[in-house]
């Protein structure tokens, strides 16, 4: 049995819907997911799609599903939510870096 390439990547975006679960079962939240942060960048192209208007409506369908999430987050948070985002993306790179994390979280990469 051979995978046609719509299949694989049908495959691979619900692997990502499955993540972004597991990451607001975790941190109690999806919205505002680091960009650090794979499951961050497909997080943002979703979203990206939305805005577009080329998210697939089944897609479009299981992200409204989760609770909480939003397509247009940075229209709906207040600052407490944006605090809360940066101290968790602080955190992450602090983490991976064992400890060191310096400058603003907005501007951090990890190496």
């Amino acid at each position: 049995f051979a995978w046609t390439g719509a299949q694989k990547l049908d495959m691979i975006w619900q692997d990502n819907l499955t993540v972004l679960m597991k990451y607001k079962e975790t941190h109690g939240h999806c919205n505002n997911v680091p960009r650090s942060l794979k499951i961050g960048g497909w997080v943002h192209k979703q979203r990206k799609l939305f805005r577009k208007g080329i998210l697939k409506a089944t897609r479009k369908d299981q992200l409204a599903a989760i609770d909480g999430f939003k397509f247009n987050p940075s229209r709906n948070d207040n600052h407490e939510e944006k605090w809360e985002h940066l101290f968790e993306e602080l955190k992450t790179i602090y983490e991976h870096n064992k400890g060191k994390a310096r400058g603003h979280p907005g501007r951090m990469t990890m190496p």
